[in-house]
């Protein structure tokens, strides 16, 4: 004589099979279908933009720029050096403004970077600036991220 405990197990057992059975006669997924990822390749914004004179940063200064959806801080700590920042603060994504005593400034909390590295200087501001490449070409700024 079989047990209720067999009995029941042996249903849960068949149960659990059947369903693991019809799972993986599913169809099987092997990756997005060529022409989407081209097409999603498409869309994606340029990695490097022209985004103005370098004589609109002056020395020891800095100045803010559009490159495609981006707000970009760039400084210039010394004549024909220049350093590109994301403009959005750290520590609650206001654009920084402008640069005083050497330092990037947010008017929002009254965070401080430092103009040459983006590092924190004093304020809310839980990290550094981020960077980003920057090239001068002729007398234009182009960015890279």
């Amino acid at each position: 004589m079989l047990s209720r405990r067999i009995v029941l197990s042996s249903a849960l057992g068949t149960a659990a099979a059947a369903t693991l059975a019809a799972c993986a006669s599913g169809t099987q997924d092997t990756g997005p279908n060529p022409s989407e990822t081209a097409e999603a390749e498409d869309n994606q914004q340029p990695s490097s933009f022209v985004i103005g004179a370098a004589s609109e940063v002056p020395v020891g200064g800095g100045a803010k720029f559009r490159a495609g959806d981006t707000e970009v801080f760039v400084t210039q700590p010394t004549s024909g050096e220049f350093r590109a920042f994301d403009a959005r603060c750290t520590h609650a994504g206001c654009a920084v403004t402008a640069v005083v005593s050497q330092q990037i400034e947010c008017p929002c909390h009254g965070a401080k970077y430092n103009f040459e590295t983006g590092d924190v200087v004093s304020g809310p501001a839980p990290r550094a600036l981020g960077k980003l490449t920057i090239n001068q070409v002729g007398d234009q700024l182009e960015v890279s991220f």
